[in-house]
């Protein structure tokens, strides 16, 4: 029988691993399309909550250079 405290141990771990997993998983192998069959992407994607190209096209270049996801926020957000 699971004690209360063992529960609590396997609740809280449990709820761990849906971001661990994330973190280990390998990008997507194909390219994601649309229902109308357009290409939306083939590897990381710029998301933005405001319109700014400029800031979008430095994250995205980032990427594109190899970098990651921290230094794609960098570059989204240094600019002059």
């Amino acid at each position: 029988m699971v004690n209360r405290r063992r529960f609590l141990t396997l609740s809280s771990l449990a709820g761990l691993l849906p971001s661990l997993s994330f973190t280990f998983s390998k990008p997507a192998s194909r390219p994601v399309a649309d229902d109308t069959g357009d290409l939306l992407a083939t590897g990381p994607m710029i998301i933005s909550t405001w319109k700014q190209p400029k800031a979008n096209a430095a994250a995205q270049a980032a990427f594109d250079k190899g970098g990651s996801a921290l230094d794609a926020v960098e570059a989204g957000v240094d600019l002059p």
